[in-house]
């Protein structure tokens, strides 16, 4: 009886896979269009696209911290740095102007 080699895909290497495919025609497009610095330039979009997958956490900072592994602090730092406001940010600010919520 022959035995077959299966290749097994586990969840840790579903990302990377995925990864690979989504960003082979961006860097593609960065390569056509001349851009330099590349590596700097794409980490700095995944990681604004980051910031603001983890506030969908109901604007939670704390539990969007811990989604990234990155201190509350180091998330506030980012927040500032890419313009980024969680919904709580966006709720407060409309209590404290005395703007109705709803």
């Amino acid at each position: 009886m022959a035995t077959m080699k299966h290749s097994c895909l586990f969840t840790r290497d579903i990302p990377i896979q995925v990864l690979k495919e989504i960003l082979t025609p961006v860097v593609i497009r960065v390569r056509e269009a001349e851009e330099e610095k590349v590596y700097q330039l794409l980490m700095t979009a995944l990681d604004h696209c980051l910031v603001e997958y983890a506030l969908q956490t109901e604007g939670n900072q704390l539990a969007a911290a811990k989604f990234l592994g990155v201190s509350r602090n180091t998330l506030r730092r980012k927040m500032r740095k890419y313009n980024v406001t969680s919904a709580r940010q966006v709720l407060r600010a409309g209590l404290r102007i005395g703007h109705p919520v709803g």
